[in-house]
This record gives structure tokens, sequence and C-alpha cells, in this order.
């Protein structure tokens, strides 16, 4: 009888630790897949991260340019886009004819995109209409020549304020016709930023400082149209 006992208790051990093995093992299994699935989640991360970082210092390294008058350089470009590497060429007062005299040295930069406003103080200082618009021309065809991969955007001059009745801001409108036209030609981007200013005819007051330069809240919609381009 004892015998018989002892059989049993060693069989039903046996079992239970038969039992015991098995979960251990699923669990351990359990266990190797999740922690398979998280390396793997882990890993696709990691990746996607320095992907990421590849592409930032690929920008950095292939600066953006604005290139324009003291409108464009009195922004800070690179604050505004501080992950983006931003190269400002505004320069007060430059006309037109200016900017073209300086333009070849900027397209051999072989910047990646080009942000172009130019030609307000051509009317400001009563330079012929046709004359501004074979300069402007003139400028984009450099670009192309000098540096066939970069990508141009032409953005619209802006409207002038009430505040300078010397001057028609329905000029601006046809000069603003023209160079969507010349955009076109030279396979540029036109972004029509004019109607963003308007208001009763004229640059709204709150965003410019003196009837022509902008103000902050000026710069942020100016901002707020372009970041689509930029990134």
């Amino acid at each position: 009888m004892k015998k018989k006992i002892t059989v049993f208790i060693l069989f039903a051990l046996i079992i239970v630790s038969n039992i015991f093995a098995f979960i251990f093992i699923q669990n351990l299994k359990e266990e190797i897949a999740t922690t398979r699935v998280m390396h793997t989640k882990n890993m696709e991360e990691m990746m996607k991260t320095v992907e990421e970082e590849t592409e930032r210092e690929m920008v950095k390294s292939n600066p953006i340019y604005f290139v324009g008058d003291s409108i464009t350089r009195r922004n800070d470009w690179q604050n505004t886009f501080p992950y983006i590497s931003i190269v400002n060429k505004g320069i007060d007062g430059n006309k037109t004819s200016d900017l073209l005299k300086r333009i070849e040295p900027i397209a051999n930069a072989h910047p990646s995109k080009l942000f172009l406003m130019i030609g307000i103080n051509d009317f400001l200082r009563n330079k012929e209409f046709d004359e501004t618009v074979k300069n402007y021309e003139k400028i984009l065809q450099t670009i192309k020549d000098k540096s066939p991969h970069t990508v141009i955007y032409v953005q619209s001059v802006l409207p002038i304020s009430r505040t300078l009745p010397r001057y028609s801001n329905q000029d601006l409108v046809r000069f603003n016709q023209q160079i969507k036209g010349l955009a076109s030609k030279y396979n540029a981007t036109y972004i029509d930023l004019y109607p963003l200013f308007l208001q009763n005819g004229h640059l709204g007051g709150q965003y410019a400082v003196d009837g022509l330069h902008l103000s902050k809240t000026g710069y942020d919609l100016w901002t707020q149209k372009i970041s689509s381009y930029i990134n």
C-alpha cells in the first residue's frame, strides 16, 4: 500500500513539474516575442530618427536664400526657420537693377531654394515699368543659367500704405501680373502675397511700421504663407 502511495506521489510530482515547466516555457516564449517586437519597434524608431536627422543635415548643407531689398533684410529668417540653414541676401534700397548686378554670385552658390522679392523700390524711385520687368526677367535668367537645380519662388511685391499717396498700388498690381507670367516662363513657383496684406485697397496698418516696411504681424503673416514651401 505504501509503495502504491509513493508511486502515486512521484507520478503527481512529475505531472506538476511538467505543468510548471510548460507554463515557464510559454511565459518565456511570450517574453521573447514581446522583446522581439519591442526591439523591432525601437529599431524602426531609431532608423526613423536617423533618417530625419540625415535629412535635416542635408537641408542645412543646402541653404535656402531669401533675396531682395529691405523688406526681406529686416526679418531674421534664420530665427523664423531655426532647423533650416537660411541665407538672407536682402539689401536696403535695392532696385531690380541693383540686384541684377549681384545675382550671379548668389546663383553660383547653388542654393537649394531661392525666395525672391524685388521691385518695390523701382516704383518708389519712378523707374520705367518696362525696364523693371526686363531687369526682373534677367535676374530669373541668371539664376536658371547658373544654378538650374535651384527651386525658385517668385513672391509678389506687397501693397503700400495710404500714407504714401504719391504712389499707386495699381502699378504694383500690373507688376505682379507681369512677374507671375515670368514665373511660369522660367518654371518658378509664384507666391501671391499681395492680397493677404491688402485692406481697403492699401497695405493694412497692422502689417506695417511706416507704410512700407513690415511689422512683426506682417512678417508672421508672410511666414505662414510660405512655411509649406520651406519645409
